[in-house]
C-alpha cells in the first residue's frame, strides 16, 4: 500500500507537469522535430511519433491528456485573467476556477491541493505571467483507497483464520499434555491414599 501511494502520487505528478507544459493543448505535446504544417493529428487521434516512441502497455501524453480531468487559469504579470479552461472538467465553473487558482497563487507554492485537486503553478514560456494547473485525483486515490481497503479486509481475514487455526492447532497439541498431567494427578492421589 505504501508503495502504491508513492507510485500514485508520481502519476499525478506527472500527469500535472505534463498538463502545465502543455496548458492542457494536445498540439503542445508535438516534439519539436515533427512541428511544422505537417505535425498533425490523424483522424484516429495518432500523432506521428506515437508507434515508435511509447512502450506497450502504456499510455501516451496524448491519452493522458485527453483522459484527465483538469482546468487551469492563466495570469499576466499583472495578476490579470487572461485565460480560464474549464472545459475537461464539470466539477467547476470559470468563477469558481478564478477563485482556487488565485488562491493557489496567493499561497506562494508551486504545488499543493484543494480539496480533490492537486495543483501546479507554471510559468507562461510565450510571454510574462503564471498559469496554475488542476488535475481531479478522484480516480486515482480512489484506486488507492480501493487497494488498501481489500488488503486491511484481507488482511483481517487471513488473522482470523490464522486465530481459528492457531486455536484448534493448540487443544491438539496441549490434549496429550493435559492428560499426562491429569495422570500424574491421580497417581499422586492414588499413592498418598494408599500411603495413608
Amino acid at each position: 500500500n505504501v508503495f502504491d501511494l508513492v507510485f500514485t502520487e508520481n502519476r499525478v505528478g506527472e500527469t500535472l507537469s505534463m498538463l502545465a507544459e502543455t496548458l492542457g493543448e494536445p498540439q503542445r505535446l508535438i516534439p519539436p522535430e515533427f512541428a511544422g504544417e505537417d505535425a498533425k493529428w490523424d483522424d484516429d487521434h495518432r500523432a506521428p511519433w506515437r508507434d515508435s516512441e511509447f512502450p506497450e502497455g502504456r499510455k501516451n501524453d496524448y491519452d493522458v491528456l485527453m483522459s484527465s480531468n483538469f482546468f487551469l487559469v492563466c495570469f499576466d504579470e499583472d495578476g490579470e485573467v487572461t485565460r480560464v479552461d474549464c472545459e475537461r472538467t464539470s466539477a467547476v465553473d470559470e468563477e469558481d476556477a478564478i477563485e482556487l487558482a488565485e488562491s493557489a497563487l496567493a499561497g506562494a507554492k508551486e504545488t499543493g491541493v484543494f480539496g480533490r485537486f492537486h495543483y501546479r503553478v507554471a510559468d507562461l514560456r510565450e510571454e510574462d505571467g503564471k498559469c496554475v494547473v488542476f488535475l481531479d485525483v478522484t480516480d486515482e486515490y480512489g484506486a488507492f483507497f480501493n487497494v488498501l481497503l481489500i488488503s486491511i479486509g484481507g488482511g483481517i481475514v487471513a488473522w482470523a483464520l490464522m486465530l481459528v487455526f492457531v486455536i484448534a492447532l493448540s487443544r491438539r497439541v496441549i490434549r496429550p499434555i493435559a492428560e499426562n498431567m491429569e495422570r500424574q494427578k491421580q497417581f499422586v492421589t492414588n499413592a498418598g491414599h494408599e500411603l495413608k
